[in-house]
């Protein structure tokens, strides 16, 4: 986990895959999280503006290097902790 918390940004460049914990493990590293746009990944649902970008195959060197240039902007530890959590997820099924 501390090599995911000293990369500037996370890459998932699987066109298919289930829920994709390298993604999970980043949010929580407080690490953003690229990935396609049309990539089916379950965790694909949790990329959004303070968690990273979702990025086109078009033009896609420009946009990883903006990616990384503006990685302090993003706070996915911050989304993380507040929407996925175990406490979170444990709170809303002690609901059902």
């Amino acid at each position: 986990m501390s090599g995911l918390a000293r990369g500037r940004v996370s890459l998932v460049f699987s066109r298919q895959e289930g829920a994709c914990i390298a993604v999970t493990e980043s949010l929580f590293a407080d690490t953003p999280v690229g990935m396609f746009r049309n990539a089916r990944v379950g965790s694909r649902a949790f990329i959004n503006n303070q968690t990273g970008r979702l990025l086109d195959r078009r033009g896609l060197a420009r946009q990883l290097a903006e990616f990384v240039d503006k990685a302090d902007r993003f706070h996915p530890r911050r989304w993380a902790i507040a929407n996925i959590s175990c406490h979170v997820s444990r709170a809303s099924s002690t609901r059902c």
